[in-house]
């Protein structure tokens, strides 16, 4: 993207922040770990921290840290770099809950 305007065009005319908003607030509904939404131009992968979380667990999650992905790295959103953005950063906390969300048996048959 060469800009801010261009990406909000983007989020905005996909529906993706519609959407994801959607998907987060059904899974806080139903009490579920995760929720796999295919759409027509993109999948939305939602999870959840445990329902009651540990002190350790919450201060983790206010953690501002970021973490930098590119091509090479071994995590599996490594995609997400591209040859224009060839290094993302991703929210510490978030991706490592994400990682130990793929450990789950449920989510390989999503």
């Amino acid at each position: 993207f060469s800009g801010g305007n261009e990406m909000a065009n983007l989020i905005l005319s996909t529906g993706v922040l519609q959407k994801g908003w959607s998907c987060v607030t059904e899974l806080q509904q139903q009490r579920q770990p995760f929720s796999v939404k295919p759409f027509r131009r993109f999948t939305i992968v939602a999870f959840s921290s445990s329902a009651a979380p540990t002190m350790d667990e919450a201060q983790g999650w206010l953690d501002p840290s970021l973490e930098l992905l590119d091509k090479s790295s071994s995590s599996p959103l490594a995609f997400l770099a591209t040859k224009d953005n060839t290094r993302i950063s991703i929210h510490r906390p978030s991706h490592s809950a994400f990682l130990h969300l793929l450990l789950n048996p449920a989510l390989t048959d999503q």
